[in-house]
């Protein structure tokens, strides 16, 4: 067990060095100083010190690594919603019935419920600023189109 656990570090070690870009601005600059014993010993509830070496890693108000650096991306606003995200979420994610996994415990439930949490709320969104998606004849959504809030920007830019 030992042995996975180091490999399992190193394996995460050698990702975050090679496959995670950060972009300018994407972790508050405050130095937050050495982490108290409570942070050393349990996650804190706005994610500072998760990793000790990186506090702001994983923290409120810090924006995610990258698998490719953001000079290469190219943003094609006319295409964005290309395929319909609304049509594929329906398609690849709804359910008209319960279907059991079988094989998950409850051990798995729990984390991938706190990942879930952990990883994907980026805030409410800005009221006035949104992308709006047209929804397709017997979609059941209660609002046409459909509004997504756009993602706060980093540190008020």
């Amino acid at each position: 067990m030992i042995l996975q656990m180091k490999n399992l570090a190193k394996t995460r070690d050698d990702l975050r060095e090679k496959n995670l870009f950060e972009g300018e601005g994407i972790r508050p600059t405050e130095d937050l100083g050495k982490p108290t014993d409570e942070e050393k010993r349990a996650r804190t509830p706005d994610g500072r010190f998760n990793d000790l070496d990186e506090p702001w890693m994983g923290a409120k108000a810090s924006g995610f690594g990258r698998n490719v650096p953001l000079a290469k991306t190219v943003t094609d606003t006319k295409r964005l919603l290309e395929p319909d995200p609304r049509v594929i979420s329906r398609r690849l994610m709804a359910r008209d019935e319960f279907k059991p996994a079988g094989i998950i415990n409850a051990l798995a439930a729990a984390w991938l419920q706190f990942e879930n949490h952990n990883w994907f709320f980026h805030g409410d969104g800005v009221a006035d600023k949104t992308i709006d998606i047209k929804l397709r004849e017997g979609d059941d959504f209660p609002e046409d189109p459909m509004r997504i809030r756009c993602t706060i920007p980093l540190h008020g830019e």
